[in-house]
Protein backbone atom coordinates (compact mmCIF):
# COMPACT_ATOMS: atom_id res chain seq x y z
CA UNK A 1 0.00 0.00 0.00
CA UNK A 2 1.44 3.37 -0.57
CA UNK A 3 -0.62 5.71 1.45
CA UNK A 4 -2.13 8.53 -0.39
CA UNK A 5 -2.34 11.22 2.61
CA UNK A 6 -1.86 10.93 6.60
CA UNK A 7 -3.26 8.36 8.50
CA UNK A 8 -2.09 7.19 12.23
CA UNK A 9 1.70 6.68 11.98
CA UNK A 10 2.22 6.91 8.21
CA UNK A 11 2.59 10.28 6.34
CA UNK A 12 2.09 10.63 2.39
CA UNK A 13 4.22 8.57 0.15
CA UNK A 14 5.08 5.85 2.58
CA UNK A 15 4.73 2.18 1.94
CA UNK A 16 3.21 -0.39 4.28
CA UNK A 17 1.62 -4.15 4.15
CA UNK A 18 -1.55 -4.80 5.61
CA UNK A 19 -4.03 -7.96 5.83
CA UNK A 20 -6.64 -7.79 2.50
CA UNK A 21 -9.70 -6.95 3.96
CA UNK A 22 -7.96 -4.18 5.60
CA UNK A 23 -6.18 -2.71 2.99
CA UNK A 24 -9.25 -2.92 0.99
CA UNK A 25 -10.49 -0.54 3.76
CA UNK A 26 -7.82 1.92 3.21
CA UNK A 27 -8.28 2.05 -0.96
CA UNK A 28 -12.01 2.20 -0.70
CA UNK A 29 -11.84 5.27 2.28
CA UNK A 30 -9.31 6.90 -0.55
CA UNK A 31 -6.10 6.72 1.97
CA UNK A 32 -4.17 4.68 0.35
CA UNK A 33 -3.98 2.82 -2.82
CA UNK A 34 -2.41 -0.51 -4.56
CA UNK A 35 1.22 0.32 -5.71
CA UNK A 36 0.58 -2.05 -8.96
CA UNK A 37 -2.52 -0.45 -9.82
CA UNK A 38 -2.32 2.42 -11.97
CA UNK A 39 -2.49 5.97 -10.52
CA UNK A 40 -6.11 7.63 -11.65
CA UNK A 41 -5.44 10.94 -13.43
CA UNK A 42 -6.84 12.77 -10.34
CA UNK A 43 -3.50 11.74 -8.24
CA UNK A 44 -1.30 13.51 -10.41
CA UNK A 45 -0.41 16.94 -9.67
CA UNK A 46 -0.30 19.90 -11.93
CA UNK A 47 1.54 22.85 -10.89
CA UNK A 48 0.27 26.10 -11.42
CA UNK A 49 1.77 29.20 -12.92
CA UNK A 50 2.60 32.49 -10.77
CA UNK A 51 2.09 30.08 -7.60
CA UNK A 52 5.05 29.21 -5.00
CA UNK A 53 8.61 29.37 -5.91
CA UNK A 54 8.10 29.01 -9.60
CA UNK A 55 7.45 31.51 -12.02
CA UNK A 56 4.83 34.15 -11.14
CA UNK A 57 5.23 38.11 -10.01
CA UNK A 58 8.22 37.02 -7.60
CA UNK A 59 10.38 40.09 -7.58
CA UNK A 60 13.62 38.48 -6.56
CA UNK A 61 15.26 38.55 -9.53
CA UNK A 62 15.02 42.69 -9.43
CA UNK A 63 17.51 45.11 -8.27
CA UNK A 64 17.59 45.49 -4.72
CA UNK A 65 16.53 49.55 -3.97
CA UNK A 66 19.90 50.91 -2.00
CA UNK A 67 22.49 53.02 -3.12
CA UNK A 68 23.09 50.19 -6.13
CA UNK A 69 25.82 48.15 -4.73
CA UNK A 70 25.06 44.66 -5.22
CA UNK A 71 26.09 42.51 -1.92
CA UNK A 72 28.73 39.42 -2.86
CA UNK A 73 27.78 36.09 -1.51
CA UNK A 74 29.59 34.70 1.46
CA UNK A 75 31.87 32.65 1.10
CA UNK A 76 30.03 29.31 1.59
CA UNK A 77 32.50 27.75 4.39
CA UNK A 78 33.00 31.21 6.08
CA UNK A 79 30.97 31.58 9.55
CA UNK A 80 27.99 33.95 9.71
CA UNK A 81 28.19 37.28 9.57
CA UNK A 82 27.58 38.99 12.73
CA UNK A 83 26.62 42.37 13.97
CA UNK A 84 25.34 45.85 12.18
CA UNK A 85 25.48 45.89 8.82
CA UNK A 86 27.50 49.36 7.37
Amino acid sequence: MIFQRPHLMYQRGETAGFADDHADKLIAAGIARDPSAPVPASAVEVPQEGKGDEGGDDKSDAPAKGDGKVAKAPDPGAPPVQGKKS
